[in-house]
């Protein structure tokens, strides 16, 4: 999980995707989700495991958007290119446009395997069995 989240942010940096607020929603949303799971490194709660479950549901809802936001991008870039272009060669085009129309897909797949991650996890069993589980420093 922290190479996913790691290398999907430097990524980001690397190819400035700062250009516009909906460009930052990947990189903030990364951060959060390292924020987070250093909290639970340092203070292993139930609730804090809560908090990584909504921000993986964040990154998988942002990565379907980034996938639609990528091909609208590239459709008015393919039509301002190739005014008139339609049809199978439209969809060849747009692909290969500039933004690249599966790359929000790693946001699906790190929010996937987030939730994968806390799934029947142990501290939000024992939350469910009414126990209280926090642990400092482990």
């Amino acid at each position: 999980m922290l190479l996913g989240l790691v290398g999907t942010g430097l990524e980001l940096v690397f190819v400035d995707h700062f250009g516009s607020t909906s460009q930052w929603v990947p990189v903030v949303l990364i951060g959060l989700a390292l924020l987070v799971l250093a909290g639970y490194a340092l203070v292993r709660s139930a609730a804090l495991l809560r908090v990584f479950q909504a921000v993986m549901i964040m990154f998988t809802v942002s990565g379907l958007a980034g996938i639609a936001l990528h091909y609208q991008h590239d459709v008015e870039r393919a039509e301002k290119d190739h005014p008139g272009i339609q049809g199978v060669e439209r969809f060849r085009t747009v692909v290969s446009q500039e933004a690249p129309l599966l790359a929000p897909g790693a946001m699906v797949e790190l929010g996937i395997l987030g939730l994968a991650y806390v799934f029947r996890h142990p501290v939000l069993k024992q939350e469910q069995d009414g126990e209280e589980y926090v642990t400092v420093g482990q």
